[in-house]
C-alpha cells in the first residue's frame, strides 16, 4: 500500500502526538462508494497533504485541518466526514452539512485548504476523518471515479487524531510572524505563538506544488529569522516546532500556516517608510559606532560593571553607556529609564537627561531612524513607566514596521547576540511593544 507524506519529520511528529497518516485503500462503509468508474488516460486529484493546524489538539480548543491534492491543474472541491475511531461502529457524520452538501468552496488543489472543524466541539478521544476530492463542474457524473449518495469523487484519505483532555501546550493561539506574504530577499520573522508560554522555535517550509521540504531555520531560537534570498517563489505551508528552554524533546508542539514567497523584483529594494526627518550626526555616530561588534561588546562590558556584574536591569547603563560613547553628556548614575510625567527618579532617569539636552519624544513608529532611544510601555502595556530602553539599528524588511534590529543588554537571551531582532510594534511573551521613542532634532 503506498502511504503520502512518508517524511520521516512527519512520522515522527504524528507518532508522538497520535496524528496518524493512513491512506484509504477502502472507505468506511457508511460513506463507501457504490462503485467505481475506471477511468484511463484522465488526470483526476489525489490527496498528498493532511495536517491539523496545531498541535496537539485540546478539546474545547478551536481548530482546523490543512488539505492539499496534487496530479490535478484545475480547482477541487474537498468533503469531510468523523467518526469515533475509540467506539465500535460510530457512524460518521458530514463536517459542515449545511455548506454545498458538505463540499468546500472551489480551490486550487497545490495550496493548501484550510477547513475548520471547530464546530464539532469534539470531546476527548480518538477521531477518525474521511477526506474527499472531486475535479469542479464536471458536466458528466460518470467522470468521477467513485460514486455515493453525497457526491461522487475522485480520491479519498482517512486522517487519525487524537483529542486531548488537557495539556502543557496551548498552541490554539495566532502564530506571530511579521506577514505571510514576502518578497524574495526579504526575512520570515517568527516570535511564538499567542498564549503559548513555549520560548524556542524553529521553521520548516513545504512545498506543495513539489512536495518537497525546506529547512530555513537550523537551530531553535527565541525569534525565528529566515532570509527568503534562496528560497525559489511559490506558496509554502510553514510548520513551526516549539518546545521549552530545558525540554529535551525533538519538539513540544506544531503549527502550520501558508505563507507565498514573490519573485524578486528592483523595484521591492525601494525603501516604503515614509519618514519625514533627517537623523541627527549625533545618532548617526551612535549607529555606525554600534554596527561594529567590538564597540557592542566594550559597552556591554561597561555597562555589567556599573551594575555590579548583573545584566539584570542594566538596559539603562547599557544605552546610557552607549551614548557617552559618542559625546552625551549622562552621569554614570544613570540607571533608570524614568517616565514623562511624574518622574520620580529625575536625578538618574535616562529620559530626564535626555529631555533636559533638548532630545524629542515621537509616538510615529514610522519615523524611527537608525540611532533613535526607543522605550516600552509598562508590564501591562500601558503607558507610565517603561520596562525597558534599547537603541535602533534598522529595519528587518524595509517598508514593515513590526520587527526591526536593536541593541541592548538582553545578549544572554539571543544567543550573546547584542545586536539582534526584536518586534517593535507588537508585544510578545516578556516582551513590551514600543511605546515611543527620543531624537536629537537636527538644527
Amino acid at each position: 500500500m503506498k502511504i503520502r507524506l512518508c517524511h520521516s519529520k512527519f512520522l515522527s511528529l504524528f507518532m508522538i502526538f497520535s496524528l496518524t497518516f493512513t491512506l484509504l485503500s477502502f472507505t468506511p462503509s457508511s460513506v463507501k462508494a457504490e462503485s467505481e468508474n475506471h477511468l484511463s488516460q484522465v488526470d483526476i486529484p489525489k490527496i498528498q497533504f493532511v495536517t491539523l493546524e496545531h498541535s496537539p489538539f485540546i478539546s474545547g480548543h478551536s481548530n482546523s485541518i490543512y488539505i492539499s491534492s496534487k496530479d490535478y491543474s484545475n480547482n477541487v472541491q474537498y468533503q469531510l466526514f468523523y467518526a469515533r475511531a475509540d467506539k465500535t461502529n460510530d457512524s460518521w457524520k458530514l463536517i459542515n452539512p449545511s455548506s454545498n452538501g458538505g463540499w468546500s468552496e472551489a480551490t486550487n488543489p497545490t495550496i493548501p485548504k484550510l477547513i475548520s472543524i471547530s464546530n464539532l466541539k469534539l470531546k476527548t478521544g480518538r477521531y477518525k476523518i474521511a477526506i474527499r476530492v472531486k475535479r469542479v463542474n464536471l458536466k458528466d457524473s460518470n467522470e468521477y471515479k467513485y460514486k455515493n449518495p453525497y457526491g461522487n469523487y475522485d480520491d479519498h484519505y482517512i486522517y487519525n487524531i487524537n483529542v486531548l483532555s488537557k495539556s502543557n501546550e496551548n498552541l490554539s493561539g495566532s502564530m506571530i510572524i511579521n506577514k505571510l506574504e514576502f518578497n524574495q530577499g526579504e526575512h520570515i520573522i517568527v516570535g511564538g505563538i499567542n498564549n503559548n508560554s513555549k520560548n524556542l522555535y524553529k521553521v520548516h517550509l513545504y512545498n506543495p506544488d513539489k512536495g518537497e521540504w525546506i529547512s530555513p531555520s537550523k537551530p531553535y531560537s527565541r525569534i525565528v529569522n529566515c532570509n527568503t534570498s534562496n528560497i525559489p517563489a511559490g506558496t509554502y505551508l510553514l510548520d513551526l516546532w516549539c518546545k521549552g528552554d530545558h525540554s529535551k524533546n525533538k519538539y513540544d508542539g506544531v503549527k502550520f500556516t501558508v505563507i507565498t514567497i514573490k519573485e524578486w523584483t528592483k523595484e521591492q529594494t525601494k525603501n516604503d517608510n515614509k519618514v519625514e526627518r533627517t537623523q541627527s550626526k549625533l545618532q548617526t555616530d551612535l549607529y555606525n559606532y554600534l554596527r561594529y561588534d567590538g564597540n557592542r561588546q566594550t559597552v556591554n562590558k561597561r555597562a555589567l560593571g556599573l551594575n555590579n556584574g548583573s545584566a539584570y536591569n542594566d538596559c539603562v547603563y547599557f544605552t546610557s553607556e552607549a551614548l557617552r560613547r559618542v559625546g552625551v553628556n549622562i552621569a554614570d548614575k544613570v540607571c533608570n529609564t524614568g517616565s514623562l510625567i511624574n518622574d520620580k527618579y529625575k536625578n538618574v532617569s535616562l529620559i530626564n537627561y535626555l529631555s533636559k539636552d533638548n532630545w524629542q519624544v515621537c509616538y510615529d513608529v514610522s519615523k524611527l531612524l537608525p540611532g533613535d532611544i526607543c522605550f516600552t510601555t509598562t508590564a501591562k502595556g500601558t503607558k507610565g513607566k517603561p520596562t525597558h530602553v534599547y537603541i535602533f539599528m534598522g529595519w528587518v524588511n524595509e517598508g514593515s514596521t513590526d520587527y526591526a534590529y536593536i541593541c541592548d543588554n538582553q545578549s544572554h537571551y539571543y544567543g550573546n547576540q547584542i545586536c539582534h531582532i526584536r518586534n517593535i510594534k507588537h508585544a510578545l511573551p516578556n516582551k513590551e511593544a514600543l511605546a515611543f521613542f527620543m531624537y536629537k532634532p537636527t538644527k
